[in-house]
């Protein structure tokens, strides 16, 4: 056995102090060491040194530890950072599939609405095909409203037919008029006043009938009265009390010269 508190024991147990901690706190000289001890711990530098490997290979462990904890840290923010972009990612696709959906089922309405434009716009090209067909048939309709006797004669039938009734109208309108044969009314009788007050459309008739190519601005009075003598005529063959200022001037004339 060896005391404790020898000198090279002191020495060897104070160097190791910083390895066990507890040495500081006990009296070295109420401590014996056996042979076996005394020998690894004292004489032989073996122990220190193997505590002095693990210290230092536990600092380096500190040390690497230490180093490598920003690294973890740094590796964990960006492996959160990248679960949260995907998360976010998700939703974003989940909507871009919904509304690629939703478009998907606008373009069948949108081509459903097509086909029924398409369909309107046929119905509406056969319908304007089908007009221009009748216009085609009323223009040539028209433009042969005249092209032969019977239609010009049609024609004038229904012309007459629509200016009948006003004709006789005129007719009994003048039969009551007792002013036309008052002497002042006689005196200042003209063939264009006379005929004037009778029915236009007649008027116009036997003008244009009775019309000649030459000289049409010439107002000539012989022909202005066989005028007023054919519509007396027509205006007589209507209504059998029609009696007019011509016919009366015709008769005067007649006694005149008889």
């Amino acid at each position: 056995m060896r005391n404790a508190n020898a000198p090279a024991a002191a020495t060897k147990l104070e160097a190791l102090q910083d390895f066990i901690p507890e040495l500081k706190d006990h009296n070295l000289s109420e401590f014996s060491i056996c042979v076996n001890y005394y020998n690894q711990v004292v004489c032989a530098d073996y122990f220190y040194q193997h505590l002095l490997g693990s210290f230092n290979k536990k600092s380096q462990l500190d040390n690497s530890s230490n180093i490598d904890e920003p690294i973890v840290d740094n590796v964990s923010y960006h492996l959160l950072e990248f679960q949260r972009v995907a998360k976010n990612n998700i939703y974003i696709i989940t909507d871009l599939q919904q509304q690629i959906k939703n478009q998907k089922e606008d373009i069948l309405k949108l081509n459903k609405q097509v086909k029924e434009y398409h369909q309107v716009i046929a119905q509406l090209r056969k319908l304007y095909q089908e007009q221009c067909e009748a216009n085609k048939q009323l223009t040539e309709q028209w433009d042969s409203r005249y092209s032969n006797q019977q239609k010009r004669i049609q024609t004038i039938i229904n012309i007459v037919l629509i200016e009948r009734e006003l004709l006789y109208n005129d007719i009994e309108a003048l039969i009551k008029n007792n002013n036309r044969f008052s002497l002042e009314n006689l005196l200042n009788y003209t063939l264009q006043l006379w005929l004037s007050q009778h029915n236009p459309v007649i008027v116009k008739f036997i003008e244009t009938l009775t019309s000649n190519n030459f000289n049409t601005n010439t107002k000539n009075t012989e022909k202005l009265f066989k005028r007023a003598m054919a519509i007396d005529s027509l205006y007589r063959s209507r209504h059998e009390k029609y009696v007019s200022e011509v016919g009366l001037m015709a008769s005067a004339i007649k006694y005149s010269i008889a």
